[in-house]
């Protein structure tokens, strides 16, 4: 199909038709998206058809269409997020009487009305938002329960149908064949305890029982539906390794499972399987240069370093970081004290960059 110039394009969707993707209207030859592009891949956003279209083909493999959602999902969307964070923490706002009558404190999340509750690609670009606009608040001193009504207004109404995996990951599974998006059941909610005594890890029920237990823990701790992993999301994360013999019990402690389990919010692969040069990395995902952004979470000193075990173990990492990949270290007691590595920088700046200097990520 010839590509349409973008007033075409828009003509078309004002006289009710809905075109195919016009992948040249809205991205390079590669599916990225630049500035040239922002009005028509807005129309594209804004027309449920044609994002559950885009969202489709990027889960069936197709390598345009998987990158310009990760766009949409890793950047666009949650820039987003930021911004609503920073319009709502106004002075006021931080007095209790104030934010309580006057209920202006809480995003008027409106404008999103054209991104589905019911379909995947809508979905997740609200998840996307939320995560980025929960993060934010997070850093600027919000409370948690002002947080909390703020993302429960965004994803009000939202049916959570089936899994949330990156297209990009589903285009990176293998060079030959990329696999469709798999659909899990409803979360139940609240979500039953597991029933009987917890099955052994080669037992026909063992993945189910432990997730069922991590849906109640997570209910008991006050988490919302959309706040919880799906199946397929958890199984792999959490359940897989150990029954590969992996590297059951080495997580950490309290504050660091907590952490890594927030990260995975922010699309990271909670993993102790995945090497980088001799070491394990605590996450990784990929990213839209086509490399790996791997993380480590630890013990960030007051100084704002790390300690110096950890910093051993970086500076190894650091040096088999290939191009494109970064490698960002994170206090495991606070998501937002982060500090970035790049490929190619000299592994001295372990000993010397804090999470108040490092460079802003990509």
């Amino acid at each position: 199909m010839p590509s349409l110039p973008f007033a075409a394009f828009a003509l078309v969707l004002l006289l009710g038709a809905e075109p195919a993707l016009d992948y040249d209207s809205f991205c390079d030859a590669k599916g990225y998206i630049h500035a040239e592009h922002l009005e028509a891949v807005q129309v594209v956003v804004q027309r449920p058809a044609l994002l559950e279209q885009l969202h489709t083909e990027a889960t069936q493999g197709n390598p345009r269409a998987a990158r310009v959602f990760q766009e949409l999902e890793t950047q666009h969307f949650p820039a987003i997020g930021r911004a609503i964070a920073e319009q709502t923490r106004a002075i006021p706002c931080a007095i209790p009487v104030y934010r309580e009558l006057s209920g202006s404190c809480i995003p008027n999340w409106a404008f999103l009305d054209f991104l589905s509750k019911d379909q995947p690609g809508g979905i997740r670009l609200r998840k996307s938002l939320g995560d980025a606009y929960q993060a934010r608040a997070r850093e600027l001193g919000r409370t948690d329960a002002a947080i909390l009504s703020g993302v429960n207004a965004l994803m009000a109404g939202v049916i959570v149908k089936g899994t949330m995996r990156s297209p990009a990951a589903e285009t990176r599974t293998s060079h030959s064949q990329v696999k469709a998006l798999k659909s899990s059941p409803p979360i139940e909610w609240p979500p039953t305890p597991p029933q009987g005594p917890m099955p052994g890890i080669d037992e026909p029920t063992a993945a189910q029982w432990r997730y069922q237990r991590y849906l109640h823990e997570q209910h008991t701790a006050g988490k919302q539906p959309h706040e919880v992993l799906d199946f397929e999301r958890w199984k792999p994360a959490y359940f897989d390794p150990t029954s590969r013999g992996g590297r059951p019990g080495r997580p950490g402690g309290p504050a660091q499972v907590a952490t890594r389990q927030l990260l995975t919010e922010e699309g990271y692969i909670n993993t102790e399987n995945k090497r980088l040069g001799e070491n394990f990395v605590d996450l990784y995902k990929p990213n839209s240069s086509g490399g790996i952004d791997y993380v480590e979470v630890d013990e960030m000193l007051k100084s704002g370093i790390p300690r110096a075990d950890v910093r051993a173990k970086l500076k190894k990492e650091l040096a088999h970081l290939d191009k494109n990949d970064t490698l960002l270290f994170v206090d495991k007691v606070d998501l937002s004290k982060r500090i970035l590595y790049r490929f190619g920088e000299d592994p001295s700046v372990i000993d010397t960059r804090t999470c108040l200097s490092t460079p802003q990520s990509r």
